[in-house]
Order: structure tokens, then sequence, then C-alpha cells
């Protein structure tokens, strides 16, 4: 299945997968430790696609003032008939809704989401992220870096001037893109942020076959004030 840019495409992707893997909840993500070390009680917090539920259940029970919006029903819906507490905090929203309904979070935290299968569409929910954070409010982003070692099975693989790789798998249609050190700091910063931390490369082993490594990005970056 490609996954266009198209929200309504990627909600029904992701409500199929829940649907399908009801799998328990993985272990909390590098980008959570990040957050905790930087942030303060005080701020107000977005997290974009909250899944399972790993980071963000660990970053709520930390008593942050966090909100948590998910294009996947299925995945909140599951999270809420665990965690009741959490209703008026989770919502199934998808984040152009998030975007146009409300403004002025301290802290918005994207962790292996709004992947795109090209730069243009990254940069433009990156855009998107910045229009809901108060001036200067910060982003906390943890994406696949290029030193993954790359799932078997692509039919072409790309690597652009700024040392992005570019995959594509046929059988899936899938097209995916793993950010290098310098592709990952000049994306986001011309969607109008200034990185002040990282990125930071961090090694997760892949417990299944193929096996290998995979590489992720984590940072935290400023968001520049409106022109």
């Amino acid at each position: 299945m490609q996954l266009s840019n198209d929200a309504g495409e990627l909600a029904d992707y992701w409500d199929w997968a829940h649907a399908i893997r009801d799998w328990p909840r993985g272990a909390e993500l590098p980008i959570v430790q990040h957050v905790l070390e930087e942030v303060s009680d005080r701020d107000q917090i977005l997290y974009i696609g909250v899944g399972d539920g790993r980071n963000f259940l660990r970053l709520a029970d930390s008593g942050l003032d966090i909100y948590g919006c998910d294009a996947s029903r299925v995945a909140v819906d599951r999270l809420l008939s665990v965690h009741p507490s959490l209703r008026g905090r989770l919502l199934h929203r998808k984040f152009p809704e998030m975007a146009e309904d409300r403004a002025g979070f301290d802290v918005v935290i994207a962790s292996r989401v709004l992947i795109r299968p090209d730069l243009d569409g990254s940069h433009a929910d990156l855009s998107a992220i910045r229009s809901v954070l108060r001036p200067e409010g910060r982003l906390f982003a943890e994406w696949t870096a290029a030193g993954t070692d790359p799932w078997p099975g692509w039919g072409s693989a790309a690597l652009d001037a700024r040392g992005n790789l570019r995959l594509d798998y046929p059988s899936e249609r899938v097209q995916k893109i793993y950010l290098s050190f310098l592709g990952c700091v000049e994306l986001v910063e011309s969607a109008g942020f200034t990185v002040d931390r990282g990125p930071v490369p961090i090694d997760l082993p892949r417990h299944r076959y193929p096996g290998g490594i995979v590489r992720d990005w984590v940072l935290s970056a400023r968001a520049n004030p409106q022109p």
C-alpha cells in the first residue's frame, strides 16, 4: 500500500493496522527521556500520533500537562478503554484538524509519525507543527536515520545530495526516506525552526528477521519568531 499525503488515507491505513495487530505495548522510545530532561510541568504539550501509547502513557504518568491525538479511532478507543481517565486529553483527531482548531502549545512531540514518501510532505507537516506552537515553542522529534539497516526487498535505492536515502518497495507499493544528519537538520530548519539539541543518533536492535539495527535521530528545536 502506498501512502499518500492525504490524511484520510493515512487514517484508514492506521485503523486497519491497529485492528489486525492487537500487539502488546512496546518499550518506550529514546525520545521520552529526552523530553523528560528538558520540559517542565508548566509546559502544555501536544503529542502527535499516540499509537499504542508506549511513549504517551509514560509522559502522562510523569505528571506533565500533555494532550495526545491520533488519526486512528481504533488506537484511541483501545487506549481509552484501558485508561478512561485520559478522556479529554486523548483525542481521535488528524493532525491537520488539530492545527486548524488550536494553537499556543509550548511543546509538540512527533516521534516516528508524519513520515511521508517525500520531503515536501515532511516540510509541510513541520510547518503545520510550527503553526500550533507559541512563539519560540519547542519541537521534539525522532526519525529513522540513513544509518538504519534497511528492510530487504527494495526495488530501487537513491541517495540525494544531502545523503538522504530513499527506498522503493514495489511489492508493497511503499516508499521510505531515511534522513542523514545534514538532511534532518536542513528539513527542520527550512520549516522555521532552529535545532538546539541533536540530532543525536540512537541505535535500537531489530529483534525480528532480518535483524540489524534501526538508527533514529532524536532532536529538539525551537520555533523561530514568525516574520
